[in-house]
């Protein structure tokens, strides 16, 4: 009988109000945002690379289908994060690497042309470049 006391109350604690001791520095610690911030440095390097080995031309590229692939598992990592960081956070806190302007019309397939598909090979790696730093600015805090 002790022990369902001591799991009943340990599920009430769950439910009081925010501790406000606990910071939200804290709380990114609990969840995996690191680790996703982290994939998506060498995601947003192995593409970088890829796309050094393209031939520099003036006419817009395509990313080959491994390259795609790759683009769009960054897309996921990226919506992986900012849906743990949105859940933990205040809802008024914008997404943390924006790139769609509300959750509710983001479309993976538009993200993807507008940055990627036949875009001129300098906007992609800018792009990239701007996910990379992001990422890195938010693992530091």
């Amino acid at each position: 009988m002790s022990k369902f006391k001591e799991v009943n109350d340990e599920l009430a604690s769950y439910n009081k109000p925010a501790d406000t001791s606990r910071s939200a520095a804290s709380l990114v610690n609990d969840f995996p945002t690191k680790e996703l911030y982290n994939q998506i440095i060498l995601l947003t390097d192995s593409l970088k690379e890829m796309y050094s080995h393209m031939p520099d031309a003036p006419q817009r590229v395509s990313p080959s289908p491994a390259m795609e692939k790759d683009i769009r598992r960054l897309l996921d990592y990226i919506r992986r994060v900012n849906k743990l960081e949105w859940d933990m956070m205040d809802s008024s806190f914008p997404d943390t690497i924006s790139y769609w302007k509300s959750s509710t019309t983001f479309n993976p397939d538009k993200w993807y042309g507008d940055f990627f598909n036949n875009q001129y090979k300098i906007q992609a790696v800018t792009y990239l470049g701007y996910l990379k730093s992001q990422a890195e600015d938010r693992m530091e805090k």
